[in-house]
C-alpha cells in the first residue's frame, strides 16, 4: 500500500475535507448521554497528520481516543495539546524519533503506548500527566527514563523493555505499580535512598547487572522481582528484609551459593527461582522458606541435598532437574510436595519409602539411571503423572495404577520388553509413551483404554497394533510390522478404516517401509499432522486433497516423483517437506499454498520454478540440490517474509539482483553453483546475517559487501578471486570471513548427480 497524506488544510477552509478524511476512520460512541470520538487511524500507511486535525471543534470538543499504530509516521501534530480531554493515545509501530512536549500537557491522559518506535528520549513533562496509569514505551532507542517518572501519581505500569538504557533514575521506587526493564543495557541498579517507595513490581531481567543496591530493603513495597539473566555473583542480605516480596527470581545468574542470603525474616517468599547458576549445595538453614511453596534450583552443581529440607513444610514444587545428585532419599519426608522434578541427573534408585510423600501428582525423574521401579511408587494415591524416559527400566510392576487415577506414564528410552497385560486398571490413562524400548507385543486390552487420546509405541519390535477408541495422537515409526501379510489385512494399511482412528490429529508412520499411503488414512479428516518420511513411497495420492485440515506434512525421503494436483487443497498447511524425494517438477498448484511457512524440496531434481504467487508467508525455503539453472525474478517479490533460503548446489550462473526485496532474509546460501559475479546492490539485504557463496566462480567481491551491518559470516572459499576489497578486510572481528582455497584457474567439472540420501 502507498504511503497516504491527509489532504493539508488551507487557514480560510471549513473542515469538509478533513471530516471526509476523518470519517472513514471515526467511530462515535454513546457513553452515559455524553458523545464521545474515537478517532482510528490504524494501519492507514499515513506519513503525516494535518495540524488542522487538532482545530476542529467537534474533534476538540469529543476526542478522547486516538488511535495512530501500524503507520508511517514520523511525528505527531505539535497542537495535539488542544484536544483536551483525550485519555488514551496509541501510536505504536511508527516511525517517531521522538514525542512533542505538548503530549504531556493533555492533563486527562490516563493511556500512552508509543512502543516500538524510534524514540531517543522521554521529556520531563511527563509529570503534567496526574492521571496517566499505563506508559508503554518498549522497543525504542531510550537511554534512560525522565526523572520526573515518579511525579505521575496515578501510573501503575511501566513498560519499557527492549530500549538501549544503561542507567535509570532512582524515582522509578516511587511509582506504585509494575516497572518492566527488562531486555536493556542495565549495568547497575540505583540506590535506593527514597522518601516513598511504592514500586510492587520490578522486572530488570535480560540486562549487565552485577551488584543489587545494599539499601534494596528500602523498597519494602516489592512484592515481584525479577533480576535473572543478569551477571550476579552474590545477593545481599537485605533482599531477605523485603517483608512482602513474594517472587524472586535470581535464575541465569553467577552465584555460586545461597547460603547467607535470605535471614530468618524472608518468611513471604512463596516462589525462588534460582535455576541456571553455579550452586554446589542449598542452604543448612530453612528458617528462611518457611512459606516457600515453589523452588527451582535445576541446571545447577548440586551433589547432595541438606538433611534439615524436610521443614519445608509449605512446598509444593520442587525443580532439581540438571544437577548431580545420586540419591533423593531425603525428600520423602517434603510430604507437602505435589510437584517433583529431577530429571538429568544420576539417582539410581527411587526409595521404597516413596509412599509417604502421600499429596504427590506429578513425579519427573526422566534422564537418571534407575533400573526399577519400587511396588510403593503405586501406593500414591494421588499420583498422575509419571515421566521416567531416558533410564535403564526393565519392568513395569503390575501394582502401578492399581491405586491411582494415572494420567500420564512416559517411560521412552529405556529398556522394555513388554507390558503388562491387564492394561484395564489403567483405565484413566490418557497418555502412553513407551518410544525406543524392545517391546515386541502390544496387549489387545489397550483397546479397552477409553481416555486414552495419545500413544507413542515409535522405535520398538511391535509386529502388530491395537488403537483405543479415542486415539487422537499416535506414533507408530520404526516398528517391523508388515506392510503386507498372506492372512489378514496389515494394522498399518487398515488404519483409518476402524472408528477408533478417526479421531486422529496426528500420525506418525515414518519408517515402516510403506511403498504407499494406506487407502483408508484418509478417512482420518481431522489429520492436522502426518509424517512419512523414510518410506518407498511413490506416489502421493490425488486423495491427498481431502486432508483438509492438515497443517504438518512430512514425507522426505521417498521415491515420490510428482505431487498431485490436488496439494493446493491443503488451505492450511504451513509445513512441507518433501526433500530427498525424485520430484522433477515444481508443480504451479503448490504455489497456491498461502499460509505455508517452511517449504523443503531439496535433493530433487527440479529444473524450475514456476511463479510463486502466493507463498508470501514462506519464511524458510530449500531448494538445494536440484537442477534449477535460473531463478526468474517475478518470483522473488512475493518472498519478502522470508529469513532462510539455501539455493546451494544448483546450475545458477547468475546471482538474482531483486534478492534485495528480501529485507528480511537472515541467512541466505548460494554455494555450489557456478555465480560469476555478485551485484552490487547485495548490501540491500539488510537483515542478513550469513551469506555462504563457497564453491562458484567469483572473480571478485563488490565493496558493498562491507556496508552489511547484520553479517557475521561470509564464505567465498573454493572461488577465483584475487583480491578482497579494503571495506570487507574492515569487517574485522563482527564477521567470520572464510577465503580460502581460491584458484584463478578453477573450471567446474561435470559432476553426477547427487545421491537421493537422507
Amino acid at each position: 500500500m502507498p504511503p497516504k497524506e491527509i489532504p493539508q488544510m488551507g487557514p480560510g477552509s471549513k473542515i469538509s475535507a478533513l471530516i471526509d478524511a476523518v470519517k472513514k476512520n471515526l467511530i462515535i460512541t454513546e457513553v452515559k448521554t455524553k458523545r464521545e470520538l474515537l478517532i482510528d487511524f490504524s494501519s492507514c500507511g499515513f506519513t503525516v497528520l494535518p495540524v488542522e486535525l487538532c482545530k476542529n471543534e467537534e474533534v476538540i470538543e469529543l476526542a478522547v481516543k486516538f488511535l495512530l499504530p501500524f503507520n508511517r509516521l514520523k511525528q505527531l501534530p505539535g497542537n495535539i495539546d488542544a484536544l483536551v480531554n483525550l485519555r488514551h493515545i496509541d501510536m505504536k509501530c511508527n516511525v517517531m524519533t521522538s514525542i512533542p512536549g505538548s503530549v504531556f500537557n493533555l492533563q486527562q491522559l490516563e493511556f500512552l503506548d508509543c512502543s516500538h518506535n524510534a524514540i531517543k528520549a522521554i521529556p520531563g513533562t511527563i509529570k503534567n500527566c496526574l492521571f496517566l496509569h499505563t506508559f508503554i514505551c518498549e522497543d525504542n532507542k531510550l537511554k534512560t527514563l525522565p526523572t520526573t517518572i515518579n511525579k505521575c501519581s496515578a501510573l501503575k505500569l511501566v513498560n519499557a523493555k527492549f530500549n538501549e538504557m544503561k542507567k535509570v533514575p532512582k524515582s522509578i521506587y516511587e511509582i506504585g505499580g509494575q516497572v518492566d526493564l527488562s531486555h536493556n543495557q542495565i549495568a547497575e541498579l540505583p540506590s535506593a535512598s527514597v522518601k516513598s517507595p511504592a514500586l510492587r513490581s520490578l522486572d530488570v531481567s535480560h540486562n549487565k547487572i552485577s551488584e543489587i543496591p545494599s539499601n534494596i530493603n528500602v523498597i519494602y513495597t516489592l512484592v515481584w522481582l525479577n533480576l535473572s539473566y543478569n551477571c550476579l555473583e552474590t545477593v545481599p542480605q537485605e533482599l531477605s528484609q523485603l517483608k512482602y516480596l513474594h517472587y524472586l527470581d535470581i535464575s541465569h545468574n553467577q552465584l555460586t551459593s545461597l547460603p547467607d542470603v535470605f535471614g530468618p525474616q524472608a518468611f513471604s517468599v512463596a516462589v525462588l527461582k534460582a535455576s541456571y547458576n553455579k550452586l554446589t549445595s542449598l542452604p543448612t538453614d530453612t528458617g528462611w522458606m518457611k512459606v516457600l511453596e515453589e523452588l527451582y534450583v535445576d541446571n545447577n552443581e548440586i551433589i547432595e541435598l541438606p538433611k534439615e529440607i524436610p521443614k519445608l513444610q509449605c512446598l509444593k514444587k520442587l525443580d532439581l532437574s540438571g544437577n548431580k545428585l545420586t540419591s533423593i532419599d531425603v525428600l520423602v519426608s517434603v510430604t507437602s510436595l505435589e510437584e517433583l522434578i529431577f530429571a538429568q541427573n544420576q539417582v539410581e534408585e527411587l526409595p521404597e519409602s516413596i509412599q509417604a510423600m502421600k499429596n504427590l501428582v506429578r513425579i519427573d525423574f526422566s534422564g537418571n539411571q534407575i533400573v526399577s521401579l519400587p511396588k510403593s511408587l503405586g501406593r500414591i494415591s494421588s499420583l498422575k503423572d509419571i515421566l521416567g524416559a531416558n533410564n535403564r527400566i526393565t519392568e513395569v510392576d503390575e501394582t502401578l495404577g492399581q491405586h491411582q487415577l494415572l494420567r500420564t506414564l512416559d517411560l521412552g528410552y529405556n529398556r522394555l520388553t513388554e507390558l503388562p497385560e491387564d492394561l484395564v486398571r489403567w483405565r484413566t490413562l490418557e497418555i502412553l509413551r513407551v518410544n525406543n524400548n524392545r517391546i515386541t507385543v502390544l496387549p489387545p486390552a489397550i483397546e479397552m483404554m477409553e481416555s486414552l487420546y495419545e500413544m507413542d509405541l515409535s522405535e520398538n519390535s511391535f509386529t502388530e497394533f491395537y488403537f483405543p477408541k479415542p486415539i487422537e495422537i499416535l506414533n507408530l515409526s520404526n516398528n517391523p510390522v508388515p506392510v503386507q501379510t498372506s492372512e489378514q489385512t496389515s494394522p498399518i494399511m487398515s488404519i483409518g478404516e476402524s472408528d477408533s482412528c478417526r479421531r486422529l490429529t496426528a500420525l506418525d508412520l515414518s519408517s515402516l517401509k510403506l511403498d504407499s499411503i494406506p487407502p483408508s488414512l484418509f478417512n482420518c479428516r481431522l489429520l492436522v499432522t502426518l509424517k512419512l518420511a523414510n518410506n518407498k513411497i511413490k506416489v502421493l495420492s490425488e486423495q491427498l486433497g481431502k486432508l483438509r485440515n492438515l497443517e504438518y506434512f512430512d514425507a522426505h525421503n521417498n521415491e515420490i516423483t510428482e505431487i498431485p494436483i490436488q496439494i493446493d487443497q491443503l488451505h492450511q498447511l504451513y509445513y512441507l517437506d518433501l526433500s530427498h524425494n525424485s520430484i522433477g517438477e515444481f508443480p504451479m498448484n503448490l504455489a497456491k499454498l498461502h499460509r505455508i511457512k517452511h517449504l523443503d524440496m531439496s535433493r530433487n531434481n527440479i529444473e524450475k520454478l514456476p511463479d510463486l504467487q502466493n507463498l508470501d508467508h514462506l519464511v524458510y525455503l530449500d531448494l538445494s540440490y536440484n537442477k534449477l539453472m535460473e531463478i526468474p525474478e517475478e518470483n522473488l517479490d512475493v518472498l519478502a517474509s522470508l529469513l532462510t533460503l539455501n539455493l546451494s548446489n544448483n546450475l545458477l550462473t547468475v546471482f538474482p539482483p531483486d534478492l534485495a526485496y528480501l529485507y528480511r532474509l537472515k541467512i541466505l546460501d548460494m554455494s555450489g553453483n557456478d555465480l560469476k559475479e555478485l551485484p552490487p546492490e547485495i548490501n540491500e539485504l539488510v537483515s542478513l546475517e550469513k551469506l555462504d557463496l563457497h564453491d562458484n566462480m567469483l572473480e571478485e567481491l563488490p565493496a558493498s559487501i562491507g556496508k552489511m551491518k547484520t553479517l557475521t559470516y561470509l564464505d567465498v572459499s573454493n572461488n577465483k578471486i584475487m583480491s578482497i576489497p579494503a571495506t570487507i578486510n574492515a569487517m574485522g572481528s563482527r564477521c567470520e570471513l572464510k577465503l580460502e582455497e581460491q584458484s584463478s584457474i578453477k573450471a567446474r567439472e561435470m559432476e553426477e548427480d547427487p545421491p537421493n540420501e537422507s
